[in-house]
This record gives C-alpha cells, structure tokens and sequence, in this order.
C-alpha cells in the first residue's frame, strides 16, 4: 500500500568464508518505469524511512526499507519488481570506496 513501509534484504543462500558483498544499486520497475531505492551505495531519501539501517560491507544480510509507492499515470494495482547490483569481494580485498550518504 502507497505510504508504508517496505522491508526486503539480500543474502547469500550459501555463505562463503571469506567473501563479502556491497550493495551497489537496487531499482523498482513496474516494466516500463524504473526507480532507484538505493544508488551509489546509499538510501535514496526521497524515499528512505530509516527503518532499517544497512551496513556498507556485507557478510551475511543486508537490509533495507523504504516508502512503497506507485508510479504516476497508472491508478491500477501495479505489480513490480526489485533488481539489485552488487560488488562480490575476497574479505579485506573490495575496491570500493565506502559513500558519504546524506
């Protein structure tokens, strides 16, 4: 329902020792529209709730929630989906820099 919070989170469905992962990107789409939750590695605050704080490097879970919403120009129930991109790295070993987010 537009207005309440969503909650989701990745996680390996086998962990491996010695390996961690950083959220990069996760977009909903409908399809047709696309919109970033999380980019650059930090919440997006249009939408962001707080509810759930996530953490830069990742072992086992990340979590995250965010405002549900719905796109303009379609009052129908819109069925939509959520793709994440993420960096994989050896423990110790990720060239990525951690973001200041706002």
């Amino acid at each position: 329902m537009v207005g309440e919070a969503v909650f989701f989170g990745l996680s390996p469905s086998v962990p491996v020792e010695d390996l961690s992962f950083i959220v990069n990107t996760c977009s909903v789409t409908d399809g047709t529209n696309s919109f970033a939750v999380f980019e650059n590695g930090c919440p997006n605050p249009v939408v962001n709730n707080d509810a759930v704080t996530q953490s830069f490097l990742n072992t086992d879970n990340f979590q995250l929630s965010y405002t549900a919403f719905q796109f303009s120009g379609n009052d129908e129930l819109q069925s939509m989906e959520m793709h994440c991109s993420l960096y994989v790295c050896m423990m110790g070993i990720c060239p990525v820099e951690e973001p200041i987010c706002d």
